[in-house]
């Protein structure tokens, strides 16, 4: 034994050797010892054991009562097994169906947690795509976000019911309301083409908005740009307000228009033409508000050339909108037309209150000499007739000067013309020229009124003085009347003059001034009554201040005359505008008619198409039941045929079994003819009875034959 038990006390070294090596070392001598020192070793051994046991006999002891109490505990245990595992074994097995379920469940659960470790990674870029989307919305890296959000919703698709992808994709859905509010708000800002069509194409792909809907997102958030580009100060000239106004609204609603025709343009036709509905409102909208914003501050700007520029830029900026089928050139005409109008009216009304007021204050000069009143008049004439041979610059009568308030009512007539002159439509040619002749009339009824005033005052001074003939004496009438007449013309020679210089001077220069502002000189004949401004007329009331009274008659028939002749010429003209307006009713009584003619022969036409397509149909129903009886026809022909030649092949069989019969009637015939030409000798008899047999079966053989032929 190797495994031996070594007493520390002992010496070993006279112990024997245990390895086969060490005795094939060893020396002869030292193997003869070798037995003895086995002995020894024996014994000490021996020895040992002995002391060993009695040190530690307790040992034994004890071990021999653990064994004998566990041989009992095993007993007691074996015995209440047997007694007590019967009866509690359903109990064990439930228990162990338990621990079994929760066991598979706590299986069930650990599968899955390891599923979740092995998968943790792609979990965690799917928890993180919110965060995802809101840094590529930040970064502006749309198309990532758009890609990221269809990602997200197939898997919503495949795992709608799991509670983290719902709240996911609420996270989501946060992060797209985002999206489309900074896409909305770039659309806000000055972007070009290609970012639009961007921008429209990530809300497209969003699939939340229909297409009209996104058109008016689309002008909805350019509106509003449009709307911070227009924040000018109001403040300051209204001219350059307008300009800026108008470059910047011809500008940006040109670019919002392409922009929006680029956009949609490749979609299909709508029939209720929505898209059309929605940009013409929108600019309708637009262009109302550019409207009522020139209507408001034109009334603030006095000056025709400011007016002229103005309506300059405004009908460039609606001639570069017809390039995208928007034209309101028509709608701006009327706004200038009324404030150009007003403009010269204000003018003109006001000029003629200030000579008014003037000349109610206005203490005329003593008359001095006739000859300078004689040159004055010289001068007026040669003045007057002077501007004629040019009609692009006039120059006021020189004999206006002597009146101050002729002088300052012609600078400021002057005033208006010029305004007038920068902007004059032709459309309110008629307007102006009955505002100008309504104001002539005010001017003349106020003079006229002057001069009543100023005679009454003086015949009442006259009449109450106390040196007059009427008050001291009362004498005839004729001679008060020429007492009358020199005071008057002691009083009145200054006013007749001013008079006549208003009549003669004035009031022709200035419709000359405005017929040459509106280019009628050379159609003065040919222009209607409400176009021009009938001097004599309108002066008649001021000559009768000055002109004696069979001028005045003469004038007054001239004058008469020549009214009945416009008004002729205006029953003619009505005549014709009467007969013209028949015409047309008559032209377009006649078009309708032809227009309900083509209708009907329209309509004739697309019955009797409808015939000709019935009869084709008819033919065609026709011809295929012609078919189909040819088709049967052919049919039974063929029957036909095949039982002709079964016929034929049963005629044949008849005739062969015929032939075959005759054969062996002939045998027979001749058999007999031999026998009777041996007994009797008579064989020719025989041979002509049997000819004449023959030729009956032969007549009947054709009688057949002929009656199959007929049959076939």
């Amino acid at each position: 034994m190797n495994d031996t038990y070594t007493n520390p006390n002992i010496n070993n070294n006279n112990a024997p050797t245990n390895n086969s090596n060490s005795l094939s070392n060893l020396s002869f001598e030292k193997l003869l010892r070798e037995p003895d020192l086995v002995n020894e070793y024996k014994s000490k051994t021996i020895k040992e054991m002995q002391e060993l046991a009695l040190n530690h006999y307790q040992l034994f002891i004890e071990n021999y009562k653990t064994l004998n109490f566990t041989v009992s505990k095993i007993q007691n245990v074996s015995n209440q097994i047997e007694h007590g595992l019967l009866e509690n074994l359903p109990e064990i097995s439930s228990s162990c169906e338990t621990f079994s379920s929760k066991s598979h469940t706590i299986v069930d659960r650990r599968a899955s947690i390891k599923n979740l470790l092995d998968n943790f990674p792609t979990l965690l870029d799917i928890l993180e795509i919110p965060q995802l989307i809101d840094t590529c919305i930040k970064n502006n890296s749309f198309d990532e976000a758009l890609q990221l959000e269809s990602f997200a919703k197939k898997i919503y698709k495949q795992y709608s019911s799991n509670k983290v992808i719902v709240e996911l994709m609420n996270e989501i859905n946060t992060c797209i309301r985002t999206l489309i509010s900074t896409l909305q708000q770039q659309l806000r800002q000055d972007i070009s083409l290609t970012n639009c069509i961007k921008t429209i194409g990530y809300l497209r792909r969003l699939s939340i908005y229909k297409e009209n809907e996104l058109k008016i997102i689309f002008l909805h958030s350019r509106d509003q740009w449009l709307i911070n580009s227009l924040k000018f100060d109001t403040n300051s000239n209204h001219v350059t307000y307008l300009t800026k106004l108008t470059d910047s609204c011809r500008t940006n609603i040109f670019d919002i228009v392409t922009q929006f025709n680029a956009i949609f343009s490749n979609e299909s036709q709508d029939e209720d033409h929505l898209d059309d509905l929605i940009l013409f409102n929108w600019v309708q909208q637009k262009i109302n508000i550019y409207i009522s914003i020139i209507d408001s501050t034109l009334n603030m700007i006095k000056s025709g050339s400011s007016i002229s520029y103005v309506l300059e830029n405004s009908m460039y900026f609606s001639m570069s909108l017809s390039r995208v089928g928007i034209d309101f050139r028509n709608i701006l005409e009327p706004i200038f037309e009324k404030h150009i109008l007003n403009n010269f009216v204000s003018q003109i009304t006001q000029a003629s209150h200030h000579f008014l007021e003037t000349l109610k204050t206005y203490k005329f000069p003593i008359s001095k000499s006739t000859s300078t009143t004689i040159t004055t008049d010289n001068n007026k004439q040669s003045n007057i007739t002077s501007p004629t041979n040019s009609q692009q610059y006039i120059s006021p009568p020189i004999s206006i000067l002597n009146h101050p308030p002729l002088a300052v009512l012609v600078n400021l007539f002057l005033k208006a013309f010029n305004e007038l002159k920068d902007c004059f439509p032709v459309s309110i040619k008629s307007q102006a020229t009955l505002k100008l002749k309504e104001s002539i009339i005010t001017i003349i009824g106020g003079v006229t009124s002057y001069h009543n005033q100023q005679l009454s005052n003086a015949i009442s001074t006259f009449v109450n003085s106390p040196q007059s003939p009427i008050a001291s004496n009362n004498s005839t009438l004729q001679k008060n009347q020429q007492q009358l007449n020199l005071l008057s013309g002691s009083l009145d020679k200054v006013f007749h003059s001013f008079c006549k210089c208003l009549a003669e001077d004035f009031i022709p220069f200035i419709v000359k001034c405005f017929e040459i502002i509106c280019g009628n000189q050379q159609q003065q004949q040919t222009s209607d009554q409400s176009d021009t401004i009938d001097v004599e007329s309108l002066v008649l009331s001021i000559k009768k201040i000055y002109l004696p009274e069979s001028h005045f008659n003469q004038s007054n028939n001239k004058v008469s005359n020549e009214i009945l002749n416009k008004e002729k010429e205006e029953k003619d003209i009505k005549e014709r505008e009467e007969k013209e307006k028949i015409m047309k009713e008559k032209k377009e009584r006649e078009d309708k008619e032809n227009e309900e003619r083509k209708k009907e022969e329209i309509e004739v036409l697309e019955k009797e198409k409808e015939k000709e397509k019935e009869k084709e149909k008819e033919k065609e129903n026709e011809n295929e039941n012609e078919k189909e009886n040819e088709n049967e026809n052919e049919n039974e022909n063929e029957n036909e045929n095949e039982n002709e030649n079964e016929n034929e092949d049963e005629i044949e069989i008849k005739q062969i079994k015929e032939d075959i019969e005759n054969e062996n009637i002939k045998e027979d015939i001749n058999k007999n003819e031999n026998e009777y030409e041996y007994e009797n000798g008579n064989g020719n008899e025989n041979i002509n009875q049997n000819e004449d047999i023959n030729q009956n079966e032969n007549g009947n053989e054709g009688e057949k034959e002929n009656s199959i032929n007929k049959e076939n």
